[in-house]
């Protein structure tokens, strides 16, 4: 199994705000894929790398990762497996998305690192 950055995402904000602000975050537009889970999801091509969101996610966590308590899962996949652009990226998109404010937010690599949380 390959190891991704995800960044797992809590808000009382509707999913389409959601969609538009990481959308705005990532500068890219997320457009509307099949559901994963049967929870709506979304792509947005950023051109080296790819993103997709899903609305609902099935992840429990630990105590300092508690996955179950963030209903979006965001996964940040660079296409030539470069793994510290990949980071940057998820980085990039995790920090916009705290300064558009109104979220809870971790940050993780492989679902076991914890990088950052907001």
């Amino acid at each position: 199994m390959t190891a991704y950055h995800e960044i797992f995402v809590n808000t009382d904000k509707s999913e389409q705000a959601l969609v538009h602000d990481i959308s705005a975050a990532a500068g890219a537009t997320l457009r509307h894929i099949s559901s994963i889970n049967d929870a709506p999801s979304y792509r947005g091509d950023l051109g080296h790398s790819v993103i997709e969101l899903e609305m609902a996610h099935e992840f429990e966590g630990v105590p300092e990762m508690p996955f179950e308590q963030y209903s979006a899962l965001v996964t940040v996949r660079d296409l030539d497996a470069d793994k510290e652009r990949e980071k940057e990226t998820a980085q990039g998109i995790f920090e916009r998305l705290q300064a558009i404010g109104g979220y809870d937010l971790l940050l993780v690599f492989d679902f076991q690192r914890l990088l950052a949380k907001s």
